[in-house]
């Protein structure tokens, strides 16, 4: 779920009130859920295919592409560094963009 907050401790505060709004509806009153991971950026296809900067370890990239092992192996590389690349452009400019809210 994307919650648009520029910090975990403003979207930490979304999720859990979107979850307490749903399990508090009858018709999902058995329903379980819980916050899995928290990501500053992430960009995602599918539970096999996504990249991201985790909340829980930021100075580190999560990468997992299933897609890459049906590329040819001379692109698979540059795939790979191409993701990095993008995200971290759009770290940087989350960054800056944070400053000027500062």
């Amino acid at each position: 779920m994307t919650t648009e907050k520029r910090n975990y401790e403003d979207a930490s505060q979304h999720i859990n009130f979107v979850l307490s709004q749903i399990k508090g509806e009858d018709m999902f009153r058995h329903l379980d859920c819980t916050a899995g991971e928290f990501w500053q950026i992430l960009l995602w296809k599918d539970s096999f295919n996504y990249a991201g900067i985790p909340e829980s370890n930021p100075d580190k990239m999560s990468l997992h592409f299933n897609v890459v092992d049906h590329l040819p192996s001379a692109i698979r590389n540059k795939f790979k560094m191409t993701v990095v690349r993008l995200l971290t452009e759009v770290l940087k400019e989350n960054r800056r963009l944070d400053r000027e809210e500062s």
